[in-house]
């Protein structure tokens, strides 16, 4: 299965430990976003910008049971009415993953940022969709 984007429903909410995510979305509002790809149990939720660094987003990464803030620096240029050039890089993972992650980060680096860089691709695609525009997309 690949990722879609999708309306978060309030089974899938319960399901999924957003109930006990310490952050705001902590409680189940409708109307709200994910990418998701069942089959794999990952998902990603854009929480939007960094007010003071408009070109830093974060996001929410569910991912071998883990939920972890992660930072991404947008780089783009190009016209909106005709290509946009659009590069994310890792900025930072913004909450304490627990030992065990960072000890595995190392040798499995390519396996846990693979499924993150295929969502965030897809959210990108659609959101750009919207505009009329063709973008390349690099991570």
């Amino acid at each position: 299965m690949t990722f879609v984007i999708e309306k978060i429903s309030e089974l899938d909410f319960q399901k999924s430990g957003l109930s006990k995510f310490n952050g705001r979305y902590s409680e189940w509002k409708p109307g709200r976003e994910w990418i998701i790809d069942r089959e794999r149990n990952i998902f990603v939720i854009a929480e939007g910008y960094v007010r003071d660094e408009p070109w830093k987003s974060t996001y929410v990464y569910f991912y071998d049971g883990l939920f972890l803030n992660i930072r991404l620096t947008r780089d783009s240029s190009g016209d909106w009415n005709e290509s946009q050039a659009i590069t994310f890089s890792f900025d930072s993972i913004v909450s304490n993953p627990p030992n065990e992650f960072l000890a595995k980060l190392p040798s499995e680096h390519g396996a846990i940022w693979a499924p993150l860089k295929e969502a965030v691709k897809v959210l990108m695609e659609e959101v750009h969709t919207k505009f009329g525009c063709t973008v390349n997309f690099t991570f």
